[in-house]
């Protein structure tokens, strides 16, 4: 069944423009609500605890090379706890896929289509996902490939003309509260770095598996780059106090940048336009997780026959909430979600040497 592979570089990519596809443009509003002004030390921390997870799923994938997640938890942790994890599994990367759906199509209705049903948006958005989906992971991975070249410049270049516009006398004083709000912000810090979570499924279907932490770690870095110079130079235009009150932050940035003779009238149009290719990316990997995944438990051949199966649930599950509160709320949940199965994963790849994994 596993015939696509791919190089470690391109899981590098993938796992940092999955991350940065599902939570970049809310990012620095959540974690100042959470950690005020020092929401990039908790940034630190979520990186810090994502590479412990990075660990934790590469020292379980080398007792397994060539399994994927859900043919080894039964082996891991025994018979129906590994059946109860590989449903666990494959309703969070579903409900991960809708989630994604659901804030591309919010904000394209919001900013760019506001007379296009929101329906529409998101339909066309999932069928083109699924024509991705169906041909493997090596066409993400050459997604990734020629999106990031485009993604990074245009990241670069609009946060170099807005350091002249950042005040970091904003950042100071440094834990003037104490270590309470960078404690409260490691949930969020930690959320937004998800998209390592892709190595569950992916780590067998790499050139040479031995690579896979290494790799995950380097898109954990470019995330964790890309994170601490938007949430610093966010609060240092806005301030932390008017951070928390945006609901899309990295918008307002692109908005509040001004160069001399600059034509364009929506500047955020370009940053949208941009955007669209790493959430597109971010909800085509969530579907393939969840179509490769399924496959595997139910013991198929092929997987191409899952993504159809798959498609009409992730629509469903992103069209249910009603407004942005019950979004916001399927983005919590999912977060709480990846924090239990990450400590699941972490206590379990600590307890290899004294709790053996049985052959599978």
């Amino acid at each position: 069944m596993v015939q696509d592979r791919i190089a470690s570089i391109q899981l590098t990519l993938l796992v940092a423009m999955t991350a940065i596809g599902t939570h970049y443009l809310a990012m620095p509003g959540f974690v100042a609500r959470a950690a005020g002004r020092d929401g990039w030390l908790s940034l630190l921390a979520g990186a810090a605890v994502a590479g412990l997870g990075v660990w934790a799923v590469a020292s379980i994938s080398r007792r397994f090379p060539d399994k994927t997640v859900v043919q080894y938890n039964p082996a891991l942790f025994g018979r129906i706890p590994g059946v109860f994890l590989n449903i666990w599994l494959l309703a969070h990367f579903t409900l991960a896929a809708a989630f994604g759906l659901r804030f591309f199509g919010d904000v394209l209705k919001l900013f760019l289509f506001d007379r296009t049903p929101l329906e529409v948006i998101m339909i066309a958005m999932l069928l083109t996902a699924a024509y991705a989906v169906r041909h493997g992971v090596n066409v993400l991975a050459r997604l990734a490939e020629v999106f990031f070249p485009v993604v990074i410049p245009f990241w670069g270049i609009t946060m170099f003309f807005l350091q002249m516009q950042v005040d970091y006398a904003n950042l100071l004083p440094v834990m003037d509260q104490g270590l309470k709000p960078v404690a409260r912000g490691i949930f969020p810090g930690y959320m937004v770095f998800q998209g390592y979570g892709l190595m569950l499924f992916i780590t067998p279907l790499l050139q040479d598996s031995s690579q896979a932490m290494r790799a995950a770690l380097g898109g954990i870095a470019i995330t964790l780059f890309i994170y601490l110079v938007t949430f610093t130079g966010a609060v240092g235009i806005f301030g932390a106090q008017h951070l928390t009150l945006l609901i899309y932050p990295v918008v307002d940035l692109v908005r509040a940048l001004t160069l001399p003779e600059m034509i364009i009238e929506r500047q955020e149009i370009l940053l949208l336009s941009v955007w669209i290719l790493v959430s597109f990316l971010a909800l085509a990997v969530a579907f393939y997780l969840v179509s490769f995944g399924a496959s595997q438990v139910l013991g198929l051949k092929e997987f191409s026959p899952m993504v159809y199966l798959v498609l009409p649930l992730v629509y469903l599950a992103a069209i249910l909430p009603p407004n942005a509160a019950q979004v916001i709320a399927l983005s919590r949940m999912l977060g709480g979600s990846f924090v239990l199965l990450s400590a699941i994963y972490i206590l379990r790849a600590g307890l290899l040497g004294l709790w053996p994994a049985r052959r599978a």
